[in-house]
């Protein structure tokens, strides 16, 4: 249950980028009448390994990505 004022917004997750689906997020989004972030979380064995590994399993890019998401979500 939101408050009064806030808006929600869609973060995908899991996304392949190569598939038709990543380049559909807008149009899906708008389907389902939700703004969706900017960004959004590929899809990558690795972020499935770090849950167990911790956030030293990540490369830099993949550490970038999750950042960067988090900004996104904080603002």
């Amino acid at each position: 249950n939101a408050g009064e004022g806030v808006v929600p917004r869609l973060l995908f997750n899991g996304v392949v980028k190569s598939a038709r689906l990543a380049r559909d997020l807008e149009a899906i989004a708008a389907a389902i009448g939700v703004k969706p972030f900017n960004r959004y979380l590929s899809r990558k064995i690795i972020f499935q390994y770090s849950i167990l590994q911790g956030w030293d399993a990540l490369k830099p890019s993949d550490k970038t990505e999750v950042q960067e998401i988090a900004l996104e979500l904080l603002v």
